[in-house]
Order: C-alpha cells, then sequence, then structure tokens
C-alpha cells in the first residue's frame, strides 16, 4: 500500500522531461542577460531602486541554476528505474504547470 499521493515516472521520462526543462531555462537565462544588459544600459534604469535592479539580476540567476540542477540530473538518472514522487517533487522538478509558472 501507498501512503499519500505518489506518482511513479520512469528515468526516461524524467530524463526527456528535464531535458526539455533545461533548455526551457537556457532560453530564458539568455533572454534575461540580453534583455537586463540592454535595459541597465537605459536612462530608465537609472531610476530604479538597487533592489529592482538585483531582482532583474536575480532572474537571469534562477534559470541558470536550474539548468545546472537539471542537467546534472540529466547526466546521471538511470533510464530504466522507476521513481516514486511526492508532489512536492513533481513541483520541484517542473513536472507540474504550478511549478513552471514560477521560473
Amino acid at each position: 500500500m501507498i501512503e499519500g499521493f505518489k506518482v511513479f515516472v520512469t528515468g526516461k521520462e524524467l530524463r526527456e522531461h528535464l531535458t526539455t526543462r533545461v533548455a526551457h531555462h537556457q532560453e530564458r537565462a539568455e533572454w534575461y542577460d540580453k534583455n537586463n544588459a540592454d535595459f541597465l544600459k537605459s536612462p530608465v534604469a537609472a531610476n530604479l531602486s538597487k533592489d529592482a535592479v538585483k531582482d532583474l539580476l536575480a532572474a537571469g540567476e534562477r534559470h541558470r541554476a536550474r539548468i545546472t540542477l537539471f542537467q546534472f540530473y540529466v547526466d546521471h538518472i538511470p533510464e530504466d528505474e522507476k521513481y516514486l514522487l511526492t508532489p512536492h517533487e513533481t513541483d520541484n522538478l517542473e513536472l507540474t504547470e504550478k511549478a513552471s509558472r514560477n521560473y
């Protein structure tokens, strides 16, 4: 008997999903890098608080952190295993829509 709500995901499914999330976060990090660089040179940026600038820069860093984490998982997850995931784990691995909206 399994207590609580858990789902089984194969290593292959997990690796495929995480590979797409790596690509997503790479695109977003590149977008932030380009747009932040352009924006921070603009006169409007001079009127921003240090917290607002910090938040802009942190957004790209969050995407880069996800790339590093997810690529590590992709490189080390055996495809022939099954994983029993909790809702918290599915959120952290961005298997659900809720988690995907946060990044």
